[in-house]
């Protein structure tokens, strides 16, 4: 496959801004018309025998220098018309030049089309551009010869590998480098978050593993967690109490989400197995996060519910064929039904209400 790329490419025999200057010529001669026609009329504009700008201007440019002794207001404007009349005269007889040598070839036009149909023929297989195309081939030319050995001996490639390895090594090591120092950070930043949802005595690490190389390094990186003073650190995954996942992930995820910068945050059930202080602190710091963001929190917890800015009821109803869901606005009165039912159950008093509206102020 490479080998036929690679002949395919050199038949075209592709030269870097080919396509380019081809398309100009080719644009010249389809406007070859228009094109003379213009610089004619401003040949005629600028030395006509009738109308001459050009004498016109020399005639002028006399006139002020025979003024030159009087003022010296005059020799300045006899030296400005002067460089005009020069660089007019010069661009005369450029156009001159330039009318003389149009011609309209239809043959030459031809070939440029031919040529053209090639190299489109070419960029439209490997390319957007000929200069695309030859970087392309650049790079099969070398892919090719390192899988035939055309242009190394094994010694050669043997060198060019540890050379390769080396650099390999070099780029993981300054990449683990960075990612402790980062692991250190986010250590102490995640004990602080576990802190204020009353988790002040566990603690939290990251812990890195030499593995193979891929394009993400040679380390696995996995976050260990010890609850309870005198606990060897456990994989997070491994952590037990419902409660105390919740916080761990509302932690991490409050951590991360600083550094992300994501505008949006799904906590789904992040509340489950807490109640009284710790759910009122996993509310505070749900609504610290909606602060740079924003939050969509499910949750039967009424702390939680009570500090959002919006509350939507989500409500499922079935049949004998279907199921249907449907999500609703809850209006401020809503708010307090809802939240007063959480709070006493199906019952729901009037003490519950007012503790409803109370959390709603908060």
């Amino acid at each position: 496959m490479l080998e036929f790329q690679i002949a395919e490419i050199e038949a075209a025999a592709l030269k870097s801004g080919e396509d380019q200057a081809l398309n100009q010529k080719r644009d010249k001669l389809l406007n070859h018309k228009h094109i003379a026609d213009t610089l004619t009329n401003a040949y005629v504009m600028l030395d006509d025998e009738d109308f001459s700008s050009l004498s016109n201007i020399r005639s002028a440019m006399n006139d002020l220098m025979s003024l030159e002794e009087f003022d010296q207001d005059y020799k300045e404007m006899s030296a400005n018309v002067s460089e005009a009349y020069y660089i007019l005269e010069e661009v005369t007889k450029h156009l001159g030049d330039v009318i003389d040598d149009l011609d309209f070839d239809a043959g030459s036009l031809q070939q440029i089309e031919a040529r053209l149909e090639v190299i489109y023929s070419i960029t439209r297989k490997y390319g957007g551009s000929v200069d695309d195309v030859l970087d392309y081939y650049e790079n099969i030319t070398k892919e090719y010869n390192l899988l035939t050995g055309s242009d190394e001996s094994s010694d050669d490639m043997e060198k060019e590998l540890k050379h390769l390895e080396k650099e390999l090594i070099l780029a993981a090591d300054e990449l683990a480098q960075e990612r402790h120092k980062l692991a250190k950070d986010l250590e102490a930043e995640i004990k602080q978050e576990l802190a204020d949802l009353y988790m002040e005595k566990a603690d939290f690490q990251v812990q890195f593993t030499k593995g193979k190389f891929n394009r993400d390094g040679n380390e696995a990186v996995e976050f260990y967690i010890s609850t309870n003073p005198g606990e060897g650190f456990k994989p997070l995954v491994k952590v037990a109490s419902g409660g105390e996942i919740s916080r761990l992930m509302l932690a991490i995820k409050s951590a991360f989400s600083r550094k992300e910068d994501k505008t949006s945050i799904v906590f789904d059930e992040v509340d489950t197995g807490v109640s009284g202080r710790v759910a009122q602190a996993i509310a505070q710091k749900i609504y610290k996060i909606g602060s740079h963001g924003q939050v969509l929190a499910i949750s039967h917890l009424p702390q939680v519910i009570a500090i959002a800015d919006y509350q939507f009821f989500i409500e499922k109803r079935s049949d004998e064929n279907t199921t249907v869901s449907t999500v609703r606005l809850l209006t401020e009165e809503e708010r307090v039904e809802e939240i007063a039912k959480m709070l006493a159950g199906s019952d729901i008093t009037e003490m519950a209400r007012e503790q409803a509206r109370e959390l709603l102020k908060k």
